[in-house]
């Protein structure tokens, strides 16, 4: 699976978004509590990781959080 969440230099996004390669199509996975930019993330099993970023675009309201989401 490719997922796509964040945001961008204008505005964070909170939904996340995956490309299923076996189905060939685009799934809602769960949102983030709030938006993020400029996160770290890694997958690792069937769970993937945010780590850190801002929750405001740009450096805006920085955060030291870390999200974990069970992938399908």
């Amino acid at each position: 699976m490719i997922v796509f969440f964040g945001g961008d230099a204008k505005q964070t996004y909170d939904e996340n978004e995956g490309f299923d390669l076996r189905s060939n199509r685009w799934v809602g996975l769960t949102p983030m509590p709030a938006g993020r930019h400029g996160f770290g993330a890694a997958a690792i099993g069937k769970y993937l990781y945010s780590a850190s970023g801002a929750k405001g675009p740009g450096a805006g309201d920085p955060t030291n959080e870390l999200l974990a989401f069970s992938l399908p």
